[in-house]
């Protein structure tokens, strides 16, 4: 009987994230009661801009966003243009 220890394996490339979309353009959404309500949460963003990673913002929006009547959204491939598609 042979016994040998198991050829050591190379670490396995990250998961892709389904979410994240591996082109630099990403969608930020937003929902709101009304007009004013998008508007103000289109100013919250605008005060994350810089501070944020993109990406993240972008998979928190879309995947934790209610349900409300209104909704708006903007594409982009950094937070300035994200703004600019939400303005």
């Amino acid at each position: 009987m042979v016994l040998e220890q198991a050829p050591v394996e190379a670490p396995a490339e990250s998961p892709v994230d389904p979410l994240v979309p591996a082109s630099p353009v990403l969608p930020w959404v937003v929902s709101g009661q009304d007009e004013v309500a998008l508007a103000a949460q289109a100013a919250r963003l605008a005060g994350v801009v810089g501070e944020a990673d993109p990406v993240g913002v972008a998979r928190a929006l879309a995947g934790e966003r209610s349900g409300l009547p209104r909704r708006a959204g903007g594409w982009g491939a950094d937070g300035e243009a994200l703004l600019a598609g939400l303005g």
